[in-house]
């Protein structure tokens, strides 16, 4: 029963990989990271925070309340821990990516505000040796997904109401390698290659509104692009060889809502919902009577934090959000399969903590900042000048 499910598996879809991002096999937390030292220092807050160039490709809007030419750019590094089953427990792996994430130029104009900006809210790396699944079958995981966005952005103000848009250009590149190894008799070798070299357009828009004096808030829609990936297998069953299978990878649409109030002197407090709707990267993949192999949920993000400015030179930053468990989960008996088994983490809620720093005057600043939850670290580097 076990083989003839297999079989089917290979042959109807584009195996488990199908969770629409190679990350799914490598194990890795699915996530797409906001720009900005300076917000990820305050939980991540990006809807309605203020005066930040980075936040263009979050809420364009705030575009409007830059009134100085402006170039930010940012270091990150960002480490994961992919966690795979091996047997009767879980193994982990721990890898850093890093690099430039983020620059943004901010040109005010009468009436309205340009921005040209690049960014990276995706970049992955894993070589993880071999996996065991039992005492005859190993899997050796690698996996490499990048995706960079380089936009133009607009934002402008009427009276209290700031709106503003972005269009980018979206670049997705991935590549996973996944070798199922039988040494023994009646098992199936099987090599499979993931790949994807492709761009999109894609856009988002956002809304401020000063309710108060003190108090800002916001609205942000982002829509999420498309790429052609093709998934070629080299393996045998029976003497039936697996096809090759072409889909399209889906990056989730988003919403958000969020405040900013500024009701006591020096200090900044901010706090997002974000729904991010990763049931886009489910895979539009039926076997006849049942539901998609790999499944993944939509997922409301709760982001808080504060800024408070010791001196006009230096102010200090904490905050919190959560990342929902939001997939991908197999479906029914597709979790009896070892393969799906070693390469699936368990979904999980996961409870950030960020904290920084910022240092400069408004000519030349410096912004540190550091997230951690329990399956992935990051440190980014900021620095913003006007001129």
């Amino acid at each position: 029963m076990k083989a003839n499910l297999l079989f089917l598996l290979l042959l109807l879809c584009p195996f488990a990989a199908s969770a629409q991002d190679v990350e799914a096999w490598a194990g890795v937390p699915i996530h797409f990271d906001t720009a900005g030292a300076r917000s990820l220092a305050m939980g991540a807050t990006t809807v309605a925070v203020t005066n930040e160039p980075s936040l263009v490709s979050s809420n364009p809007a705030s575009l409007a309340s830059i009134g100085k030419r402006t170039f930010a750019a940012e270091y990150r590094s960002r480490t994961t821990r992919a966690q795979y089953f091996s047997g009767a427990s879980w193994t982990n792996f721990d890898t850093t990516q890093a690099n430039i994430t983020s620059a943004t130029l901010v040109l005010p104009q009468q009436g309205v505000t340009w921005a040209a900006f690049f960014d990276e809210p995706q970049h992955s790396a894993q070589n993880n040796g071999l996996l065991p699944i039992n005492s005859t079958l190993f899997i050796p995981a690698r996996v490499f997904t990048q995706l960079q966005r380089y936009g133009l952005g607009a934002g402008w103000k009427r009276g209290n109401l700031s709106a503003g848009a972005t269009v980018h250009y979206d670049s997705m590149r991935m590549q996973s390698s996944r070798y199922v190894m039988a040494p023994q008799p009646n098992t199936i070798p099987y090599t499979e290659i993931l790949y994807a070299n492709d761009n999109a357009i894609a856009w988002n828009a956002g809304l401020q509104w000063q309710a108060a004096p003190a108090v800002t808030v916001g609205a942000v829609y982002a829509r999420g692009a498309q790429f052609d990936v093709q998934r070629q297998a080299f393996g045998y069953f029976d003497g039936v060889p697996v096809p090759t299978v072409q889909w399209t990878y889906h990056t989730p649409s988003s919403m958000g809502v969020g405040a900013a109030w500024n009701g006591v002197p020096n200090l900044t407090v901010a706090a997002d919902a974000v729904r991010i709707n990763y049931q886009e990267m489910t895979p539009q993949v039926f076997i006849v009577g049942s539901l998609p192999p790999v499944l993944m949920r939509e997922a409301t993000e709760l982001h808080a934090g504060a800024e408070y400015r010791v001196t006009p030179h230096v102010a200090v930053r904490a905050g919190w959000w959560r990342d929902p468990a939001h997939g991908p989960a197999p479906y029914s008996l597709w979790v009896l399969l070892p393969e799906i088994r070693a390469s699936l983490q368990p979904d999980v809620d996961q409870d950030h903590v960020t904290a920084g720093v910022g240092i400069g005057t408004e000519r030349l600043r410096f912004d540190a900042a550091y997230d951690h939850s329990e399956r992935t670290r990051r440190a980014s580097f900021g620095i913003a000048t006007t001129f």
